[in-house]
């Protein structure tokens, strides 16, 4: 309809800017979890590397008009690495100097929309691979891999609110698995044992 035509060529003029989108700090929970029940480890997190092939998300309108660009105010590599650190903390570990290292990559971290006429859908994708690296091997162990993808739906313009709460569901998402997910625990249990 004309209406809805004019509502469309409105947003266009009003959010053509790019978006800039801050994910809250994830504090991590002191819950029991498989990454809890062995004893405290010190391991030094890496600074995480960022290797991502989109760098940003894009807001359309419907029919694919586009409206804007997502990009986030913290790296993603370093907000990752903070949440890695604050989960090691939880679980009763120390992020300090070390000679067992825990490297982070990650692979992809963006939130586009998918549109129509009536609400926007939010959608938040994040991949991430860790990496525990043991002072007496001379090759690192094999990555783990972590994938989420997290959507939230709107019937009002898409704020940069709305967007970091899709993004910190998927850093939950992500979270949840690695607290109870034996490969990274299994690689700090052998920092502790010397096998």
């Amino acid at each position: 309809s004309i209406l809805i035509s004019a509502l469309a060529v409105s947003a266009c003029a009003t959010h053509t800017r790019p978006m800039m989108v801050r994910v809250p700090e994830h504090s991590a929970p002191s819950n029991s979890s498989t990454l809890s029940s062995i004893p405290p480890v010190t391991v030094r997190v890496l600074p995480f590397n960022d290797d991502r092939k989109d760098l940003e998300g894009e807001v359309t309108a419907a029919f694919g008009v586009p409206l804007g660009h997502i990009r986030f105010e913290q790296s993603p590599a370093a907000l990752l690495g903070q949440v890695v650190t604050s989960e090691l903390k939880a679980a009763g570990h120390t992020a300090a100097d070390s000679a067992e290292g825990l490297q982070g990559t990650v692979r992809e971290f963006k939130a586009h929309t998918d549109t129509t006429l009536l609400y926007w859908d939010i959608i938040g994708s994040l991949a991430v691979s860790l990496q525990v690296s043991l002072a007496r091997e001379v090759n690192p162990g094999v990555p783990s891999d972590y994938d989420a993808r997290c959507m939230d739906r709107t019937y009002i313009w898409p704020s940069e609110t709305i967007i970091a709460g899709v993004m910190s569901k998927c850093i939950n998402e992500f979270t949840n698995t690695l607290r109870n997910d034996g490969r990274v625990t299994d690689a700090l249990r052998k920092a502790l044992s010397g096998l």
